[in-house]
């Protein structure tokens, strides 16, 4: 087993932070389909982005965070199971 243990303020620490990820992703797709539609760009006033570039971006961030928060919640719902 490893020596590094997490206590669970720590993992409730760790899913807030997948939570409030998620909900950049899920704005970072937002904007980006609206500036498709639109035909415009991605600007904040330093860079310009290419919305599909975003959008793919954000897109595949979700999935992978998706699949994080799905491996915790297996870990948990397993740990007493052996």
């Amino acid at each position: 087993m490893s020596k590094f243990k997490l206590k669970k303020l720590d993992w409730v620490l760790i899913i807030i932070f997948q939570v409030v990820l998620e909900m950049v992703f899920l704005w970072g797709i937002d904007v980006s389909v609206s500036a498709l539609i639109n035909q415009g760009y991605l600007v904040n006033g330093i860079f310009v982005s290419n919305p599909v570039l975003v959008y793919h971006i954000a897109l595949y961030g979700s999935i992978l965070n998706f699949v994080a928060l799905a491996f915790i919640s297996a870990r948990h719902l397993l740990r007493g199971v052996d």
